[in-house]
Parts: structure tokens; sequence; C-alpha cells
């Protein structure tokens, strides 16, 4: 199991930012299942699209719904409620300088797969023998440890055969405890589509899912536990956070029903658009000790919800047989002062960060990236 210097150093902090404050939250909570389409095709026997690969990018691009994310991001404006809470200084356990003794040079560096478009959203995991990648709408590449690509294929190519018709923002997971490949999609107007390899083999077969969602599902995040996939989105309600947590012994089985439940935690009030937690990802073929599922999200003092800048954990206890004994914790750790609105650009990738010898990266507001446990 990987314990990244991420949560380490959170919990490090707790005795110079001030006390953990831990207590129970009121949510919503509903049930509904995941739908088995069926078993796709084996991946190395899907014909590689080639130069339809653009194509359906551009119909893609034709098509998109365009959630209300993004309008006070290409304004530029914030929505700060406590405009004197924002940009207090410099944090001040901000590292200034850097000074290395061993340069560290990767074995393996590759471009991987790409394409011109904007988001691009790449995603990808490593498995026992193979590095599967994808990029938004198109494309999947499935890499071997040497880094040559022996397989590449539309990402549509994965669910048409069952039906479904996917419009973007993938997820690539690899599961240690299950050996288990999991490639999802949003789809329109309101699903999810969900793949779980048949066999530890990302060039096998599929059981392929579908689950609907009470609106589009934007920006939707995966993080895997023992007994869940955990699932949250972007579906805007004022204040609100929504999560879903997957029985992951019936995907993993093919089962052709598996249950879900869905819970809405409180939010904030976001200054980007987004409205969207961060599911805490297990890697590794050990479980936690506590294994009942987490998710994160940032509480600016600015937005006029706390008093002091916050990270809150959220953990679940999901009762599988009863959705309305499923209960949440909310475990609130300060911190010193940060920005949740580092900058917005308007143009290819939102890039308004500089970033040497590139055009730059998006300053992503409010949203804690990529935290495996």
């Amino acid at each position: 199991m990987k314990i990244t210097n991420t949560i380490i150093l959170l919990f490090a902090g707790i005795a110079l930012f001030g006390q953990v404050h831990i207590e129970q939250v009121e949510i919503n909570t509903s049930a509904t299942q995941a739908v088995l389409l069926g078993i796709s095709p084996e991946v190395r026997d899907i014909v590689p699209s080639g130069s339809d690969f653009r194509a359906k990018k551009e119909i893609f691009r034709k098509n998109k719904k365009k959630p209300d994310n993004f309008k006070w991001r290409l304004k530029g404006q914030s929505k700060a409620i406590i405009s004197e809470l924002e940009h207090l200084g410099d944090d001040p356990i901000r590292q200034s300088t850097h000074t290395q003794n061993n340069i560290v040079e990767p074995l393996i560096n590759i471009d991987g797969i790409g394409d011109v478009g904007s988001p691009m959203d790449p995603t990808g995991d490593i498995g026992l023998d193979y590095y599967v990648q994808a990029i938004n709408v198109t494309q999947v590449g499935v890499f071997d440890k040497e880094a040559n690509l022996i397989q590449e294929f539309a990402m549509s190519d994965l669910w048409a055969p069952l039906g479904a018709v996917s419009a973007g923002d993938p997820i690539v997971l690899f599961d240690e405890s299950e050996n288990r490949w999991f490639i999802t999609e949003f789809t329109d107007p309101a699903n999810l589509l969900i793949a779980v390899s048949v066999s530890s083999d990302p060039l096998g077969a599929y059981h392929a899912y579908s689950f609907s969602t009470p609106n589009f599902p934007d920006y939707p995040k995966y993080g895997i536990w023992p007994d869940a996939l955990v699932v949250t989105s972007n579906e805007g309600g004022a204040n609100t956070l929504h999560q879903y947590f997957i029985n992951k012994a019936g995907l993993v089985a093919g089962d052709p029903m598996v249950t879900i439940q869905r819970v809405e935690i409180p939010g904030g009030n976001p200054e980007g658009g987004f409205l969207v937690s961060t599911p805490v990802d297990v890697d590794g073929d050990i479980s936690p000790i506590d294994t009942r599922p987490l998710v994160v999200k940032i509480d600016d003092s600015s937005w006029g919800t706390t008093t002091q800048d916050e990270i809150d954990i959220f953990r679940f206890q999901i009762d599988w047989n009863d959705v309305n004994n499923t209960t949440v914790e909310n475990i609130s750790i300060p911190t010193t002062s940060f920005d949740s609105y580092p900058c917005a650009a308007t143009g290819f990738g939102f890039s308004c960060i500089p970033q040497l010898g590139s055009n730059g990266v998006d300053g992503l507001p409010e949203i804690i990236m990529n935290i495996p446990k």
C-alpha cells in the first residue's frame, strides 16, 4: 500500500495550525444500480480507427454539453464573499529554495498518445505488465513495461458494440487487490460508463456497465477501496457535493445489476464554478486498517463558510443493506492561509501558470488532485 507525502503532511501539520474537529454531517442518501451492458470484444481484436480519431474529436467539440463551470474563470473574477480574507500573503511553510544534490533521471520517458484538443484530460495507470493511457474522447493506448505501444484503439469502440456512446472525461485505474482494470467515461444526457477487465490483461474483454445520474456528471473522479469504487462528480446544486459508492465485488464478478449508494454532503461556495470533492484512492494490494472510504475538499475562509482555511476529509460508513444507515463524518483540519482561486485564462488549456519549456498549466481552482492512500 502506498502512502503519499500529501496525506502525511496534512496530518503532520495538525499541531502547527490548530485542532482537528470531527463531527457527523447531515446527508441525503439514495440507492440505485449499475446495469451490465454486456461483455466487450477483446481489445486485442479491435481494429485501430486511425485518422478517425480526429473526426470523432471534431464531432465531440460540436456536440459537447458545456456545463456552467467556467463562467467565473473566463471572466477572471473571484466569488470571494469576504474579500479581506483573500491574498493574505505567502504561505509561511512554502519552500522557496531547493538544493538538489542528486539528479534523478527516469528509466523510461515517453510522449504517450495524444491529439490536438482542449482539454486533453490525459489519464493513465500502471498494472502488472502494462501501462494504459487515455485522452479525452478519442484514444486509448496500451504500452508494455518497455514503453512500446502495443495497441491503440478508439474509446468508442469499447462501448459501441454494446449500444453505448461515450462523450469524454476518461479515467483509467488499475486495482492491485483484484488485478483488474477500470476504464470509465461519461455520456449524455446523464450517465456514467464503467468497463471492468475480465482479467488482469488490459488487452482482453471487459464487463461494461452504465448507471444514470440525476444531472450531467461533469468532471467525474474515481477512487478504489476494498469494498467500493467511489465516484464523485460536478452535478451542480447549491452547496452540495455528490458521491457514488459502487459495490466493487459486483463489478469484478460481472453481476447483471450492481448496488450503488448516492450520498450528498454539504459543499461550499466555490469561486470557479466547480462543486466536486476528490476521492482518496487506495494503491497497492494491502488493505488499509480502516476501510471506510474517504473523499476530500478544501474550504477557503474567503467563501464565508469557515473562519480559517482548512482541509475537510469526509469518512463514509456505507451500509450496503440499508441506505438509511449510512453515515458520514467530517474531519476538518485547519491549515495556513491559501488562495483557492490562483488564476484564470481563456484559450487552449486555460494555461495561466507559467511552466518552463511549455505553454503553461491550468490553475484549476477548488480541487484537490490525485490523493492515493
